[in-house]
């Protein structure tokens, strides 16, 4: 997985090349670096908080989970599990935070203050760096 994110930041380097060659400007170049950084950080979350509610479900560490309390238990499908993750993270992280996800034990309130913690100042950073 440290692999697959030092590999992003090479793709910083041919985001900016292909923006250049299309004939943009600095500040498309730092919007379009700025939506990748976002969206990668959604799906790392996304991810974290997928395997969280896997890990649960699968060791059976507890009997409630936030999979179990959105009915995601039997879900089949990946991308639907996925979408639900993603969601979840979208709204914490941009602090809108709807609260139908919510986390349903104590490890989860752990990951979920730390996303919190950990997003918000990335966010933060993220949009900060479309000023300069």
């Amino acid at each position: 997985m440290l692999i697959k994110l030092c590999r992003t930041r090479k793709a910083h380097a041919g985001i900016k090349k292909l923006v250049r060659k299309l004939g943009f400007g600095v500040v498309t170049i730092r919007f379009t670096i700025t939506v990748w950084n976002i969206f990668m950080m959604l799906h790392l979350v996304a991810c974290l908080w997928g395997c969280m509610g896997e890990i649960n479900l699968q060791l059976a560490l507890t009997s409630e989970n936030w999979m179990a309390a959105a009915n995601l238990q039997d879900v089949e499908s990946p991308m639907l599990k996925y979408l639900n993750n993603l969601y979840w993270a979208t709204v914490t992280i941009t602090t809108v935070g709807y609260g139908d996800i919510l986390p349903a034990n104590n490890d989860e309130l752990v990951v979920s203050s730390l996303v919190m913690i950990f997003a918000i100042c990335l966010f933060t950073y993220n949009l900060s760096s479309l000023a300069q």
